[in-house]
């Protein structure tokens, strides 16, 4: 008992734990949703989840977190602007919302919330440099993830708000 109530409090073990949580919901959204976008950005975010899964393991491991570093390809934001610029480009193509890729959407935030929490608190707490700035990485990275989310609950549920703050109308004061 002893040893399940340390893996409980340990914030590498719960971190793993939240990340496979994450990755098994992204993937079912992923599946369920009707909507193309949704359907990329949920792969995307499986994509991050796994990356901050792996890391997670090696420290579990003993291994010493490396130096954190840039990912090797486009990070979370560029893949999923990448991806809102196509639908927004296919303007024939109307892309309708259905009452579950909102309420994923709700939920994948407040999953992304939690662990930006969680990171953030084990970036502060720790004495580790390495891990210090790995765990600020990882409160980073999910604290854009839930922007993106934000960002995507918006174009879901009041497309024309997300479109007036994607391409503000120019002013001309003359």
């Amino acid at each position: 008992m002893g040893k399940r109530k340390a893996e409980e409090t340990n914030p590498v073990v719960m971190a793993i734990q939240m990340e496979k949580d994450g990755i098994a919901f992204y993937t079912k959204a992923s599946r369920k949703t009707q909507n193309p976008f949704g359907k990329q950005m949920f792969l995307s975010l499986v994509e991050d989840e796994k990356n901050h899964l792996k890391l997670l393991d090696e420290i579990l491991a003993g291994q010493k977190p490396a130096k954190p570093k840039a990912p090797a390809g486009p990070g979370f934001r560029t893949r999923v602007s990448s991806i809102f610029r196509e639908v927004t480009g296919n303007v024939k193509k109307k892309l309708e919302s259905n009452p579950s890729d909102v309420e994923a959407v709700k939920i994948a935030m407040e999953m992304e919330d939690r662990g930006f929490k969680h990171y953030d608190r084990h970036a502060k707490q720790t004495t580790d440099p390495a891990e210090k700035a790995l765990f600020a990485r990882l409160a980073k990275e999910e604290g854009d993830h839930w922007a993106i989310l934000e960002d995507t609950h918006l174009y879901l549920t009041d497309p024309t708000t997300w479109h007036y703050r994607q391409n503000p109308p120019l002013l001309d004061g003359g």
